[in-house]
């Protein structure tokens, strides 16, 4: 025959058990999370750094173009 201590016992053993697995599942959860926001942050980041290239490269031309006009210039005279 079982105690009524024992039946506590096993109620409580079986609600830590059903606890640690919800903790797991919060915890892998918590892990896709980060990892999609990590993913999500660089895929921002990306289009910015890309322009951002291509802003230094506008810039390079105009140099280029400020440095053949000043040449032509010169030649000219």
């Amino acid at each position: 025959m079982e105690t009524p201590y024992a039946n506590v016992m096993g109620c409580i053993m079986y609600a830590m058990r059903e606890l640690s697995a919800k903790l797991e599942m919060t915890k892998t959860v918590e892990v896709i999370a980060r990892k999609a926001i990590v993913k999500g942050t660089g895929l921002l980041r990306k289009p910015e750094m890309k322009n951002d290239m291509l802003q230094v490269e506008i810039h390079q031309l105009k140099l280029d173009m400020a440095t053949t006009e000043s040449s032509k210039t010169k030649f000219e005279e």
